[in-house]
């Protein structure tokens, strides 16, 4: 086994799981996300040599494999794409934090795919705004704003929300 491979299983080993969960937070649907994973794992395999900085190079293809799927599904989709996925809520025990959970994610769900990658890198995956500009290939103030827009989405879908229960 050359030292190149053996470099690469251990980081697979070490950041797959982390790749399929940024995968997750950003499509929504976890078979989706586990093909997403091994799209992104094939490409860097073939380029392993080649990458200087893996994780960072792990999360643009995660990201942009998201972007693609995403795009190939809303022109598959007589919705076009409008309708938000499930999350499997086996994995919830108290009834109220599976709805507000539940909630909470086709909300985000519903945001365009940019605004989600923003909020994975920014809040699952600990990144600043400079590092996540560098991955997305825009500019810092671009990942402000775009953050700012998805956080303004959510909380104004959490109004709606609380003023359709008040009724």
């Amino acid at each position: 086994m050359s030292p190149q491979r053996s470099d690469f299983e251990e980081f697979v080993a070490t950041y797959a799981d982390t790749m399929k969960a940024l995968a997750h937070t950003i499509v929504g649907n976890p078979q989706i996300a586990e093909d997403v994973t091994q799209s992104a794992l094939l490409k860097m395999m073939r380029h392993w040599s080649d990458i200087d900085h893996p994780r960072a190079y792990a999360r643009r293809v995660v990201i942009s494999e998201c972007t693609d799927r995403h795009r190939r599904s809303q022109r598959e989709r007589p919705d076009g794409g409008a309708s938000a996925e499930r999350v499997d809520e086996r994995a919830a025990q108290d009834l109220d934090n599976v709805l507000l959970h539940d909630t909470l994610w086709r909300q985000v769900q519903e945001l365009p795919v940019r605004q989600r990658a923003v909020l994975a890198l920014r809040y699952f995956e600990d990144l600043a705004d400079e590092d996540i500009a560098d991955i997305l290939g825009v500019r810092a103030v671009t990942v402000r704003a775009t953050a700012s827009r998805a956080l303004a989405a959510l909380r104004r879908s959490h109004d709606d929300m609380d003023k359709e229960t008040v009724k």
